[in-house]
């Protein structure tokens, strides 16, 4: 199905566990579509409201004058859990905004401190990594993902996989910079460990596991780097 048709048919109730699931995955890829369907959710919220008063006021009517209509209360039940099912629906997408945010505000590509263009001549420098840092530098993500990915399989070197990490977080595939950043164990014995922990965090964030990039930020926060105050800021937000 098309997004369009996977929000139709969710107001329709007709969405399986997986195809909500489909459906948020897809929101968080397209903010324009997510907003539109954030202002669909309030919408519905609204008229739910209204809907909820107007059986109130029935009900009110009906009590005073003692009609000995039944009133169907499954159906007054019903309308009070699409209320709350709204209600977390409307919570959960605000909070994602709140982290789609608040990762744009702290997310910056980390320099280039291995290879900067300006000292590409040095003859120590190999075509792949200066081709790889020229991509990176010039913002060119998805080809500086592929060329970092080789490059760490050539070298081996910490360097390339956390430049490949950062690659893959300018290519918005944030699983897949939690995974790059989970297969090494040897951070701790490279000089990327904490700026490693604090990429890993922004991408969690960006996933919205809220526990996990607290736990990375704690880490960091109780270390002398210089990234330690930015995660002491972060955390402050996230409160």
């Amino acid at each position: 199905m098309t997004t369009e048709q996977l929000i139709e048919a969710y107001f329709l109730n007709k969405l399986s566990a997986d195809e909500v699931e489909e459906l948020k995955k897809r929101l968080q890829d397209d903010s324009a579509t997510k907003e539109d369907f954030i202002f669909q959710l309030e919408l519905s919220k609204v008229l739910q409201e209204n809907e909820k008063k107007k059986i109130k006021q029935r009900l009110q009517l009906l009590d005073q004058k003692g009609s000995p209509l039944k009133v169907k209360w499954w159906a007054v039940a019903a309308s009070i859990a699409v209320l709350f099912v709204l209600a977390w629906v409307f919570n959960l997408f605000t909070i994602n905004q709140q982290n789609d945010q608040l990762y744009s505000a702290y997310f910056q590509a980390y320099p280039n401190v291995i290879a900067p263009i300006e000292r590409s001549s040095n003859g120590n420098i190999s075509a792949l990594q200066k081709e790889a840092f020229q991509l990176y530098e010039n913002e060119k993500y998805d080809k500086a993902t592929l060329a970092f990915e080789e490059l760490y399989s050539q070298e081996h070197e910490e360097y390339a996989r956390f430049y490949w990490l950062i690659s893959t977080m300018g290519s918005e595939e944030y699983a897949k910079a939690i995974e790059l950043y989970k297969q090494n164990e040897q951070w701790e014995k490279s000089e990327f460990e904490y700026p490693a922990k604090w990429y890993a965090a922004l991408a969690y964030l960006k996933l919205a596991n809220e526990k996990e990039a607290v736990h990375l930020l704690k880490e960091i926060q109780v270390s002398d780097h210089a990234l330690s105050k930015s995660a002491e800021k972060l955390l402050e937000e996230l409160k």
